[in-house]
């Protein structure tokens, strides 16, 4: 018979600063002590690349001190290649120690270095205290040990504790508008004309069609519309196409935003002339699945609009290097073409492209991994409910199967995706229900 243990001991999984602090005041944890102690609960690997090797040396050193540590290659250690990726491992409070001593440093780039760790966790952690890039307004500097969290730390004159969730300019014509990153999640249904109207979406019959379609997804509770024209050809690029797109969605966008105002529009198209008329005619978002590079103009219409835009991932291969990293460079990639253009970051919308590119089990990966995007401070769109990949699914009952759809949506959203876009709305909305309940106690 097994004696039974003096102490009874659990695992609390716990990743957020609120939580933690949340169950130390619960054990009645000194109230000058939770701040101090709860930043300690909460671990951060991040991953930086191309460092110069003699930094990478150095900032091992430094937060080894400190009780954490940098994985490195072995180039590193021999000096045997210029520059090195690296995985940096610690606390908060290890990582905001380190941080701070990096910021006196004036070599090898390891100011820049601290800048890019902590831009990470400030897009990524609601509750971290950033510490003050210039030495002087760290206020005194006391020992260099993890328990000098707020000792000599304090960073004078921030604006405070980081927030964690993303920035999005306004929906374009919708000055006022607030989104509620990180309260809630934002759902896009899916209008394809093709399959809503029975004939040519620029006929009243047509129109009136797939308007009633756009009603249905709003009373299912679609946050936002994304309409897309019936063009034979995905990217047919002749002006007749372009032409005839045109006729097809404008009418429609004009419809909609008449009798449900209250509803956001996203036009699907990766043709700025399709964007631009379908922004003139009252469209608030652009969804453009070439993410701004099969028609470049489309950078100078979302400058010139201000716009939201998604921007998607896709290739013509599923052959990747390490799918993560190769979906991060193309990304910034991306934000950096399109700032030339005068596009602003805020502006931006990420989609890791889920079908396009990627085989079934690369869409899975890319799904419990997706919280890694975040790192870019920009909204992620989860958009499983792709036919391709959604019909590959296991037991799957196709690109429709509802519970399959729903099922890769809840696990996107718990891994930080800020909207998703789906054909079935009324079960997506379901899901977004049950994981709110779940995870943030929100039964509402």
């Amino acid at each position: 018979m097994t004696e039974m243990c003096r102490f009874q001991a659990r695992l609390l999984d716990l990743h957020r600063y609120a939580e933690i602090t949340r169950e130390m005041i619960r054990i009645e944890v000194d109230k000058g002590g939770v701040p101090l102690m709860a930043p300690k609960g909460i671990v951060r690997n991040i991953l930086v690349e191309q460092v110069p090797t003699r930094a990478a040396n150095i900032i091992k050193q430094e937060i080894l001190a400190r009780g954490g540590d940098l994985a490195t290659p072995w180039m590193a250690a021999e000096f045997a290649s210029e520059t090195v990726d690296v995985i940096m491992t610690g606390n908060l409070v290890t990582l905001r120690s380190t941080i701070a001593k990096l910021y006196r440093q004036t070599v090898y780039h390891l100011r820049e270095f601290a800048d890019a760790v902590q831009d990470v966790l400030i897009k990524t952690t609601p509750g971290y205290l950033p510490v003050a890039r210039e030495a002087k307004r760290q206020g005194v500097v006391v020992e260099e040990t993890i328990d000098d969290l707020y000792g000599g730390r304090i960073p004078l004159g921030t604006g405070g504790r980081a927030r964690g969730v993303p920035s999005l300019v306004p929906p374009c014509g919708c000055p006022d508008w607030d989104w509620q990153w990180g309260r809630r999640t934002y759902l896009m249904g899916v209008l394809n004309l093709a399959a809503a109207t029975p004939g040519p979406c620029d006929r009243d019959d047509g129109v009136s069609a797939a308007v009633a379609r756009g009603r249905q997804l709003v009373a299912a509770g679609a946050d936002v519309i994304g309409i897309g024209g019936e063009s034979a050809e995905l990217w047919d690029d002749r002006t007749s196409a372009t032409q005839a797109e045109i006729s097809q969605v404008v009418p429609v966008i004009r419809r909609l935003r008449q009798e449900s105002p209250q509803v956001l529009i996203a036009v699907d198209t990766w043709k700025s002339a399709v964007a631009a008329a379908a922004l003139e005619a009252g469209a608030h978002l652009i969804n453009d699945v070439s993410a701004m590079r099969r028609d470049p103009v489309m950078r100078d219409v979302a400058a010139q609009y201000k716009a939201p835009i998604v921007v998607m991932h896709g290739q013509d291969s599923a052959i990747y290097q390490d799918l993560m990293s190769d979906i991060a460079r193309s990304f910034w990639s991306v934000l950096d073409e399109a700032a030339q253009a005068g596009v602003q970051a805020e502006q931006v919308i990420l989609n890791a492209g889920w079908g396009f590119g990627k085989s079934l089990q690369q869409d899975l990966e890319c799904t419990r991994r997706l919280r890694e995007l975040t790192s870019f401070g920009r909204p992620l769109l989860h958009a499983p409910s792709r036919g391709p990949t959604a019909d590959r699914m296991p037991d799957a009952g196709g690109a429709d199967d509802p519970l399959g759809v729903a099922a890769a949506v809840t696990v996107g959203i718990a891994n930080g995706a800020d909207l998703v876009r789906v054909h079935d709305v009324a079960a997506t909305v379901d899901a977004v229900k049950v994981w709110r309940a779940i995870e943030l106690g929100d039964f509402l």
